[in-house]
């Protein structure tokens, strides 16, 4: 459970090696698994300048963001040169659940001891904050 522009990050934090077809925009087309896709994104986030480690073979990672404008620009940057994410067997947030998952999440962050603004933006998901765990956001799941 990451914070990112786009639901593909959030998503992308669960294990699947579903095939899919991507089209990046610029004509690429290619059947790629899921943790391909977020090697090949986190490898394009790092090219952006951010800190941002390869998935855990379970899928999950947790980038470290400083700077949410600039983690926003590279994402957007990154899905148009690595194309959308390929099908996942996880089930589909709509925009409205989404929100209502990252408002509960920053609330649970912030009874953490964690300094989380709620989220602004509808489909925008709440930023790693400085230190978090993932036992963090495990108990912030329950």
């Amino acid at each position: 459970m990451l914070a990112a522009p786009l639901l593909m990050v959030v998503l992308a934090g669960c294990g699947s090696t579903t095939q899919g077809t991507s089209d990046n925009g610029a004509g690429k087309s290619s059947a790629q698994s899921e943790q391909d896709w977020q090697l090949e994104f986190a490898s394009c986030m790092r090219d952006e300048g951010i800190d941002y480690p390869d998935p855990d073979p379970d899928g999950s990672y947790s980038p470290n963001v400083t700077d949410e404008e600039a983690f926003n620009a590279a994402s957007v940057r990154c899905e148009k040169q690595v194309g959308p994410p390929p099908p996942s067997d996880v089930k589909q947030l709509t925009i409205q659940e989404f929100d209502e998952q990252q408002l509960k999440l920053a609330i649970c962050l912030r009874e953490r001891g964690f300094d989380v603004a709620d989220p602004e933006r509808s489909g925008v998901g709440v930023i790693t904050p400085e230190g978090a765990t993932q036992a963090d956001f495990d108990a912030c799941e329950s």
